[in-house]
Protein backbone atom coordinates (compact mmCIF):
# COMPACT_ATOMS: atom_id res chain seq x y z
CA UNK A 1 0.00 0.00 0.00
CA UNK A 2 1.28 3.72 -0.76
CA UNK A 3 -0.13 6.41 1.26
CA UNK A 4 0.11 10.07 0.03
CA UNK A 5 0.09 13.38 2.04
CA UNK A 6 -0.45 15.97 -0.47
CA UNK A 7 0.41 19.13 0.38
CA UNK A 8 0.94 22.87 -2.06
CA UNK A 9 4.58 22.50 -1.58
CA UNK A 10 5.63 18.49 -1.41
CA UNK A 11 4.07 15.08 -2.13
CA UNK A 12 5.06 12.81 1.28
CA UNK A 13 5.29 8.99 0.48
CA UNK A 14 4.83 6.10 2.66
CA UNK A 15 5.03 2.40 1.51
CA UNK A 16 3.82 0.05 3.74
CA UNK A 17 6.00 -2.80 2.40
CA UNK A 18 9.29 -1.00 3.00
CA UNK A 19 8.02 0.93 5.49
CA UNK A 20 10.17 4.12 3.50
CA UNK A 21 9.27 7.65 3.83
CA UNK A 22 9.88 9.72 1.36
CA UNK A 23 9.29 13.16 -0.70
CA UNK A 24 8.61 14.95 -3.88
CA UNK A 25 8.88 18.45 -4.81
CA UNK A 26 5.02 18.88 -6.60
CA UNK A 27 6.85 21.31 -9.16
CA UNK A 28 9.03 18.16 -10.50
CA UNK A 29 6.03 16.34 -11.28
CA UNK A 30 7.96 13.81 -13.70
CA UNK A 31 9.64 12.59 -10.51
CA UNK A 32 6.42 11.70 -9.22
CA UNK A 33 4.72 10.38 -12.19
CA UNK A 34 7.78 8.01 -12.35
CA UNK A 35 7.02 6.90 -8.62
CA UNK A 36 3.32 6.22 -9.37
CA UNK A 37 4.85 3.94 -12.28
CA UNK A 38 7.23 2.00 -10.06
CA UNK A 39 4.18 1.55 -8.03
CA UNK A 40 1.01 0.83 -10.14
CA UNK A 41 0.25 -2.42 -8.73
CA UNK A 42 -0.41 -1.06 -5.15
CA UNK A 43 -3.06 0.32 -4.01
CA UNK A 44 -2.90 4.09 -3.13
CA UNK A 45 -4.54 5.94 0.02
CA UNK A 46 -4.88 9.45 -0.39
CA UNK A 47 -4.35 12.54 1.91
CA UNK A 48 -4.57 15.87 0.41
CA UNK A 49 -5.27 19.84 0.85
CA UNK A 50 -4.33 20.40 -2.45
CA UNK A 51 -7.13 20.54 -4.70
CA UNK A 52 -5.24 22.93 -7.45
CA UNK A 53 -3.50 19.60 -8.94
CA UNK A 54 -6.65 17.01 -8.42
CA UNK A 55 -7.11 17.03 -12.21
CA UNK A 56 -3.56 16.36 -13.35
CA UNK A 57 -3.41 13.60 -10.16
CA UNK A 58 -6.57 11.48 -11.36
CA UNK A 59 -5.48 11.56 -14.99
CA UNK A 60 -1.82 10.39 -13.82
CA UNK A 61 -3.67 7.88 -11.62
CA UNK A 62 -6.30 6.79 -14.05
CA UNK A 63 -4.00 6.54 -16.68
CA UNK A 64 -1.81 3.84 -14.64
CA UNK A 65 -4.53 1.69 -13.80
CA UNK A 66 -3.97 2.50 -10.09
CA UNK A 67 -6.53 1.77 -7.38
CA UNK A 68 -6.96 4.99 -5.42
CA UNK A 69 -8.90 6.39 -2.36
CA UNK A 70 -9.33 9.71 -0.94
CA UNK A 71 -9.04 10.18 3.28
CA UNK A 72 -11.70 12.68 3.66
CA UNK A 73 -13.37 14.39 6.54
CA UNK A 74 -15.85 12.11 7.70
CA UNK A 75 -13.21 9.69 8.11
CA UNK A 76 -11.82 11.89 10.92
CA UNK A 77 -14.81 12.97 12.20
CA UNK A 78 -15.72 10.13 14.74
CA UNK A 79 -12.63 10.83 16.22
CA UNK A 80 -12.35 14.80 16.74
CA UNK A 81 -14.19 16.99 19.02
CA UNK A 82 -14.53 20.94 17.67
CA UNK A 83 -15.74 23.40 18.66
CA UNK A 84 -19.15 24.50 17.98
CA UNK A 85 -18.22 28.07 16.48
CA UNK A 86 -15.76 25.63 13.80
CA UNK A 87 -17.28 24.09 10.60
CA UNK A 88 -15.21 21.20 10.99
CA UNK A 89 -15.82 20.38 6.97
CA UNK A 90 -13.66 23.85 6.37
CA UNK A 91 -10.56 22.92 8.29
CA UNK A 92 -7.57 21.10 6.57
CA UNK A 93 -7.69 17.25 6.24
CA UNK A 94 -3.78 18.05 6.97
CA UNK A 95 -4.90 19.80 10.32
CA UNK A 96 -7.54 16.84 11.47
CA UNK A 97 -4.76 14.34 10.91
CA UNK A 98 -2.42 16.33 13.13
CA UNK A 99 -5.03 16.30 15.53
CA UNK A 100 -5.72 12.57 15.39
CA UNK A 101 -1.73 11.51 16.04
CA UNK A 102 -0.98 13.69 18.43
CA UNK A 103 -4.10 12.21 21.06
CA UNK A 104 -3.57 14.22 23.71
CA UNK A 105 -5.26 17.31 25.96
CA UNK A 106 -4.63 20.87 26.32
CA UNK A 107 -1.83 21.84 23.73
CA UNK A 108 -0.38 24.26 21.43
CA UNK A 109 0.62 22.65 18.32
CA UNK A 110 2.50 24.11 15.70
CA UNK A 111 3.21 22.61 12.29
CA UNK A 112 5.78 25.07 10.01
CA UNK A 113 4.49 23.78 6.52
CA UNK A 114 4.43 25.90 2.87
CA UNK A 115 2.02 27.94 5.87
CA UNK A 116 2.61 28.12 9.32
CA UNK A 117 -0.15 27.05 11.18
CA UNK A 118 -1.13 26.95 15.15
CA UNK A 119 -3.78 24.87 16.41
CA UNK A 120 -4.94 25.32 19.77
CA UNK A 121 -6.80 22.37 21.66
CA UNK A 122 -8.49 21.90 24.85
CA UNK A 123 -10.11 18.65 25.26
CA UNK A 124 -11.66 20.18 21.62
CA UNK A 125 -10.29 21.92 18.47
CA UNK A 126 -10.57 26.14 19.93
CA UNK A 127 -9.04 27.94 17.24
CA UNK A 128 -6.50 27.99 14.21
CA UNK A 129 -4.02 30.74 13.27
CA UNK A 130 -2.23 30.50 10.07
CA UNK A 131 0.95 32.91 9.30
CA UNK A 132 2.63 32.89 6.63
CA UNK A 133 6.03 30.53 6.56
CA UNK A 134 8.80 32.61 7.62
CA UNK A 135 11.27 30.78 8.37
CA UNK A 136 10.85 29.23 4.61
CA UNK A 137 11.37 32.86 3.30
CA UNK A 138 14.07 33.42 5.41
CA UNK A 139 16.26 30.12 4.18
CA UNK A 140 15.64 31.54 0.55
CA UNK A 141 16.92 34.45 1.75
CA UNK A 142 20.09 33.32 3.19
CA UNK A 143 20.58 30.86 0.05
CA UNK A 144 20.31 33.89 -2.39
CA UNK A 145 22.32 36.06 -0.35
CA UNK A 146 24.94 33.40 0.67
CA UNK A 147 24.91 33.74 4.57
CA UNK A 148 25.70 31.77 7.02
CA UNK A 149 23.56 32.27 9.96
CA UNK A 150 23.55 30.89 13.22
CA UNK A 151 20.08 32.14 14.37
CA UNK A 152 20.92 33.36 17.90
CA UNK A 153 18.47 35.66 19.66
CA UNK A 154 18.84 38.92 18.88
CA UNK A 155 15.94 41.07 20.27
CA UNK A 156 17.12 44.68 18.94
CA UNK A 157 17.61 46.81 15.94
CA UNK A 158 20.82 44.89 14.14
CA UNK A 159 24.31 45.98 12.68
CA UNK A 160 24.95 42.93 10.44
CA UNK A 161 22.32 40.73 7.99
CA UNK A 162 22.51 37.49 10.39
CA UNK A 163 21.53 39.51 13.57
CA UNK A 164 18.89 41.18 11.48
CA UNK A 165 17.67 37.39 10.52
CA UNK A 166 17.55 36.78 14.08
CA UNK A 167 15.76 39.75 15.12
CA UNK A 168 13.26 39.01 12.52
CA UNK A 169 12.53 35.49 13.75
CA UNK A 170 12.49 36.49 17.12
CA UNK A 171 10.10 39.28 17.61
CA UNK A 172 7.78 37.57 14.72
CA UNK A 173 8.07 34.53 15.97
CA UNK A 174 9.37 33.42 19.31
CA UNK A 175 7.22 36.50 21.19
CA UNK A 176 3.99 35.42 19.47
CA UNK A 177 4.33 31.93 20.48
CA UNK A 178 4.94 33.22 24.22
CA UNK A 179 2.06 35.42 24.21
CA UNK A 180 -0.04 32.64 22.97
CA UNK A 181 1.26 30.17 25.70
CA UNK A 182 0.82 32.12 28.56
CA UNK A 183 -2.11 34.31 27.13
CA UNK A 184 -3.90 31.01 27.27
CA UNK A 185 -2.23 28.70 30.00
CA UNK A 186 -1.01 26.47 27.92
CA UNK A 187 1.85 24.38 29.25
CA UNK A 188 2.38 21.67 26.33
CA UNK A 189 3.80 22.43 23.18
CA UNK A 190 4.07 20.02 20.05
CA UNK A 191 6.32 20.87 17.27
CA UNK A 192 6.54 20.10 13.64
CA UNK A 193 8.93 20.92 11.09
CA UNK A 194 10.68 23.60 13.35
CA UNK A 195 14.55 23.42 14.10
CA UNK A 196 14.69 23.24 18.22
CA UNK A 197 17.26 26.23 17.52
CA UNK A 198 14.32 28.34 17.43
CA UNK A 199 12.50 27.69 20.88
CA UNK A 200 15.73 27.97 22.69
CA UNK A 201 14.69 29.74 26.23
CA UNK A 202 11.70 28.28 26.13
CA UNK A 203 12.28 25.39 28.88
CA UNK A 204 9.58 25.98 31.23
CA UNK A 205 7.06 24.62 28.34
CA UNK A 206 6.34 21.12 27.76
CA UNK A 207 8.18 20.42 24.12
CA UNK A 208 7.97 18.04 21.83
CA UNK A 209 8.91 17.55 18.60
CA UNK A 210 8.12 15.34 15.80
CA UNK A 211 8.06 15.24 11.97
CA UNK A 212 5.76 14.03 9.34
CA UNK A 213 2.85 14.52 11.27
CA UNK A 214 0.62 14.30 8.43
CA UNK A 215 1.31 11.54 7.24
CA UNK A 216 1.82 10.06 10.30
CA UNK A 217 -1.76 10.40 11.30
CA UNK A 218 -3.49 9.32 7.63
CA UNK A 219 -1.25 5.93 8.64
CA UNK A 220 -2.51 5.63 12.59
CA UNK A 221 -6.13 6.21 10.68
CA UNK A 222 -5.97 3.40 8.15
CA UNK A 223 -4.59 1.00 10.99
CA UNK A 224 -7.68 2.05 13.06
CA UNK A 225 -9.72 1.35 10.25
CA UNK A 226 -8.00 -1.99 9.61
CA UNK A 227 -7.30 -0.86 6.09
CA UNK A 228 -3.48 -0.94 6.86
CA UNK A 229 -2.58 -4.16 8.80
CA UNK A 230 1.07 -3.97 9.13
Amino acid sequence: MIILDIGHTFIKTYNSQTYLYDKIKISDWDLFTNFVLTYQTEEFYIGSVNYSIKENLEKLLQSANVNYHYLTHEHFRPFIKVSSQIDFNELGLDLLSIIYFVEDTDYLFINNGTALVYLKYSQQLDGVIISNNIFYDTEQLMHKTHLDCQYQDHYDFACNTSDAIAAGISFSFKKTLVHLMEQHQMQKLYINGIDPIYLQQLDKYQIQYLGNTTLLGYIKLLKHLNILTH
